[in-house]
């Protein structure tokens, strides 16, 4: 919806979007969110697993619970589940289809720039 908004504000009225609007609207919404983001991720510091977790969600293409995510973020597959079940707990995560993924589709994009 935000992304609707800027979008909506970017283009000219009468005009189309184009990708020269739309990379507008993600220079505006980068600024606008980028606080809220980097406020979430500090709020992670003491539980360095969810943010692990929340890292691994946005940067890799296997599960969860695929050794190849676990080693390269540095989990155990029982540390893993009590840090997403944590963050299932506070509405970040969801599980769909058996699989985990990161609500807000914007901060999923701001990790998958800044927590590679």
């Amino acid at each position: 919806m935000l992304c609707a908004h800027h979008l909506w504000e970017q283009t000219p009225r009468g005009s189309v979007a184009d990708l020269e609007t739309f990379e507008r609207m993600l220079v505006e919404i980068d600024r606008e969110t980028t606080p809220a983001f980097e406020q979430l991720w500090e709020g992670l510091a003491d539980k360095p697993n969810q943010r692990r977790v929340v890292a691994a969600l946005a940067n890799s293409d296997e599960t969860l619970y695929n050794r190849r995510t676990l080693d390269a973020y540095g989990l155990e597959k029982g540390s893993a589940e009590n840090a997403v079940n944590a963050l299932v707990h506070r509405g970040e995560v969801q599980r769909a289809d058996g699989r985990f993924s990161i609500v807000d589709p914007l901060v999923e994009r701001w990790l998958q720039q800044t927590q590679r």
